[in-house]
């Protein structure tokens, strides 16, 4: 931030009221965060279509773990060696994790 001297300081520079000062403040925060948010990817139907399958992979991956321990019960398996399963699952998850991602 650079130093001005009282002499530097144009009297119009400060005659922004505050209103004026917080609209142009935000105005320039809003440049910035379309700047970010690229939205022109999204006219390419190859990425919608990645996205699109990306989130039902996502809500997808998680709902075996959810009812692993009630199907486990269902088909004979004691409760304790059925809750059992769920940290075999995330302990070998972590790993394959690891492995598959590079």
């Amino acid at each position: 931030r650079p130093i001005h001297l009282k002499d530097d300081v144009k009297p119009e520079a400060n005659t922004l009221r505050s209103s004026e000062r917080i609209n142009s403040e935000s105005v320039r925060k809003c440049f910035t965060i379309s700047q970010l948010l690229d939205l022109s990817l999204l006219k390419m139907p190859y990425f919608v279509v990645l996205t699109v399958s990306n989130i039902f992979y996502v809500f997808g991956q998680y709902i075996p773990i959810v009812h692993l321990v009630a199907h486990a019960k269902i088909i004979g398996i004691e409760s304790q060696k059925a809750a059992f399963l769920v940290s075999i699952f995330g302990i070998t998850d972590a790993p394959t994790r690891i492995v598959y991602s590079g």
